[in-house]
């Protein structure tokens, strides 16, 4: 799956890894959204400053972290 700068797309999958690759730094996030298409709090946004949500299903691992 490719994505554009800001796109987003759903994900069919129970265990999905994704790796970004870049020539810079980036600044990844991901949301765990529900079956409305939601997040229901901040514990379900995932970031450099909340790199895992609230129960581990979503984490943001660094290079060498796996």
């Amino acid at each position: 799956m490719n994505l554009t700068p800001g796109g987003n797309a759903p994900v069919p999958a129970q265990e999905l890894r994704v790796r970004i690759t870049s020539g810079g730094q980036v600044d990844a996030s991901a949301f765990r959204l529900y079956a409305d298409g939601k997040v229901q709090g901040d514990a379900d946004m995932v970031f450099y400053g909340q790199p895992r949500n609230d129960d581990g299903t979503v984490s943001l691992v660094s290079e060498g972290q796996y």
